[in-house]
């Protein structure tokens, strides 16, 4: 099996590149491919969040008023979609301890 990851590449990363934007989180088994493309794309390696698994993110979600958070995923990861944007909604609603 052949796996590639050109779309990495293909794909238009400097959007992410914006000073309103305060942290990106990547999760997965790409990891070090997408924090590699960000840097390609000149995003600060402060911005970028590296987590091994959903449940860590109510330890790394900076919410304050206002924000806007974008949950991006491959389409192999519907799975771990779902399991993110709970952990997502519980720190929205505080039902996180």
């Amino acid at each position: 099996m052949i796996i590639t990851i050109n779309f990495i590449f293909d794909t238009d990363f400097e959007f992410l590149n914006m000073p309103d934007i305060s942290q990106i989180i990547i999760i997965g088994k790409r990891i070090l491919d997408f924090e590699f493309r960000m840097k390609m794309a000149g995003i600060s390696e402060s911005k970028i969040i590296k987590i091994d698994s959903p449940a860590q993110l109510k330890d790394h979600l900076l919410l304050e008023t206002g924000s806007y958070v974008e949950i991006i995923y491959g389409i192999y990861q519907a799975e771990n979609y779902k399991k993110i944007y709970n952990e997502v909604i519980k720190k929205l609603t505080g039902d996180l301890p």
